[in-house]
């Protein structure tokens, strides 16, 4: 048996969103990466040395959840993405 699934980056409207408050409610802080190498959620590349990035806090069960008015149970998580 084999499973598919489909990788998308994060819709333009949620995007936003997290560019104003993450999803603990916090405000994002811009930074930059001097490194660079980081893997980017808005666009799946990666960051270039210098560039301006904001680690956020998503949750994205929970805001399926929130759209269908139901309970995420205990998968209900929160983790970081660079956007």
């Amino acid at each position: 048996m084999t499973a598919s699934y489909e990788i998308r980056p994060l819709a333009a409207d949620m995007l936003r969103q997290l560019r104003e408050r993450d999803d603990t409610g916090q405000p994002p802080v811009p930074v930059i990466d001097d490194e660079g190498g980081n893997p980017l959620r808005c666009c799946f590349t990666r960051t270039k040395p210098h560039e301006e990035v904001m680690l956020v806090s998503y949750a994205p069960l929970r805001r399926w959840a929130s759209r269908r008015g139901v309970d995420p149970g205990p998968y209900n998580e929160i983790g970081p993405i660079f956007i």
